[in-house]
């Protein structure tokens, strides 16, 4: 029996156009909608997907290596971790590849994949003795995570386990002013030290020479003052500051003396000149060579009593690898973007059921027209 149709304007769907083509084969008009489906999900999730790979994270990821010679022949075994923000492993196939600042350095291999597990492999050289930077670059999601690891100088022994391999500051602080502020406090105020700086250390006592109180931490880099509070009126205190970096402290600075009680000064942040009330013991030139660009607004502080041997803050131990802070190219929030992927799916899904709905709707009709039309 001749298969009967009801007439349809030209053009007026894509389901028109497979019939035209296909005189009415429903099944391969079906196969190729779910082709063309199949097709149009593709185009839409696989982006998705690999969009939604994360980035891996400079806090999260690790690397660590073994000590080796500053020889250029004796390799450290390396092994990199990338995670991303939430801690797991970078778990795609990301492209990477592995440089240096220092000219010495060199990698084996310098480019490679990630296994899957987030997990790499390398052999460095270098002549260079101290802390190496790593610059890691995930090429497929255009993050930097840097990191370093340690060669000691050859013909030397190896570092312990858990030994201080932190360097000293690059420079000895220089003591500015010690002025008297009140009756029972002295603000303290100093030029930066070089890099490596992770704090300042201030001590002071009632002799020259003899700091029996002080302050074990008052500020990292960037700290150039610092109040003295809780002293006892009318007695002469003697005070330097020195910088430390991590677990190794740099030297102390000049010795000024300040007695509390003498010229009050009305602001909290004292001129570069010291007041008649400072002595230095020294006569340094009181003149600073730098300006503070920035000055913390000091906060008055109780007396300490420590050791007369003020060490630097204790650290724990140091891994072979440290890592300083990387703020930039940071990933976004993973829940976020998770969000978002999931928002796009279920949208894609409600897309395709409300597709697959309206074409057995019309399936259905048009079996409806025809056993009508045959009656």
């Amino acid at each position: 029996m001749k298969r009967l149709s009801s007439p349809r304007r030209r053009g007026s769907s894509f389901k028109y156009f497979l019939d035209s083509r296909f005189h009415g084969n429903d099944t391969v008009a079906i196969l190729l909608t779910h082709k063309w489906l199949l097709i149009l999900v593709f185009i839409f999730i696989f982006p998705v997907v690999v969009w939604a790979g994360n980035p891996p994270d400079q806090s999260k990821s690790t690397i660590t290596g073994t000590y080796a010679p500053a020889d250029g022949t004796t390799s450290s075994s390396v092994t990199i971790t990338l995670r991303d923000s939430a801690g797991y492993p970078i778990s795609g196939n990301d492209w990477v590849f592995l440089t240096s600042t220092d000219s010495t350095t060199s990698f084996n291999p310098s480019s490679l994949t990630l296994d899957g597990s987030g997990v790499i492999y390398t052999k460095v050289k270098s002549t260079h003795v101290g802390y190496v930077p790593i610059v890691v670059n995930d090429t497929t999601t255009h993050t930097l995570i840097s990191g370093s690891i340690y060669f000691y100088q050859p013909g030397g022994i190896a570092p312990s386990s858990g030994a201080c391999l932190d360097p000293p500051p690059g420079s000895t602080v220089q003591l500015l002013t010690a002025t008297s502020f009140g009756d029972t406090s002295v603000v303290l105020t100093w030029a930066d030290a070089s890099n490596p700086v992770t704090y300042y250390l201030v001590s002071y006592g009632v002799s020259a020479g003899n700091y029996i109180y002080g302050n074990p931490n008052v500020g990292g880099q960037g700290t150039t003052s610092y109040t003295v509070g809780s002293l006892t009126k009318g007695t002469t205190y003697y005070f330097a500051v020195r910088a430390g970096n991590g677990c190794t402290p740099g030297a102390y600075s000049n010795e000024f003396s300040a007695t509390p009680g003498g010229i009050s000064i009305p602001t909290l942040t004292p001129t570069a000149t010291p007041s008649a009330a400072s002595t230095p013991l020294a006569k340094p030139d009181p003149a600073p060579q730098d300006t503070p660009t920035s000055t913390p607004t000091p906060t008055p502080t109780k007396k300490n009593y420590v050791p007369t041997n003020i060490q630097a803050p204790s650290q724990p131990p140091v891994p072979i690898a440290t890592f300083p802070p990387l703020q930039s190219q940071q990933p976004e929030n993973s829940s976020a973007r998770t969000a978002v992927i999931i928002g796009v799916i279920f949208g894609i899904l409600i897309f395709a059921g409300v597709g697959l709905w309206a074409f057995i709707e019309h399936r259905r009709k048009r079996i409806f027209d025809q056993t009508t039309q045959q009656f």
